[in-house]
């Protein structure tokens, strides 16, 4: 069982949610002709520029990146640390299964008091949101 447990938890949840996804998202018709332009690719990039020269938007994304970052870490490393700090524990299962908890719970917690903290100070703090992702 061991770590795919976890996986197994985790893409369940998905699979049971995904048809409401499908069900509520729309996406607009889009079509390719073939032909990528060298101006929608200066575009781009003129556009990356302009986020990344916004303070508040280059906060935002160095932290994001710092959170997925941390957010790899736990998920590779941690079952290696508990297991060199605990050689003998034979209690893997239980250890998938509180894995599995965490990341669930604890992960759209967070995201949700996150946004409700980011609201109720913005109102009265216009850079809330920046400082409070960095």
């Amino acid at each position: 069982i061991g770590w795919r447990f976890t996986y197994t938890i985790a893409g369940g949840l998905g699979i049971v949610v995904l048809p409401f996804f499908i069900i509520i998202a729309s996406s607009p018709h889009r079509v390719f002709t073939g032909d990528i332009d060298k101006s929608i690719i200066s575009s781009i990039v003129k556009r990356i520029v302009q986020v990344f020269s916004i303070g508040p938007y280059r906060w935002i994304m160095f932290a994001a990146f710092f959170r997925s970052g941390g957010g790899f870490v736990t998920g590779f490393y941690i079952q290696t640390c508990f297991f060199k700090k605990f050689p003998d524990s034979d209690q893997k299962d239980t250890f998938s299964i509180m894995m599995a908890v965490y990341m669930l719970v604890c992960g759209p917690i967070s995201t949700i008091w996150g946004g409700w903290i980011t609201d109720r100070f913005s109102k009265t703090d216009v850079g809330m949101p920046s400082r409070l992702c960095g």
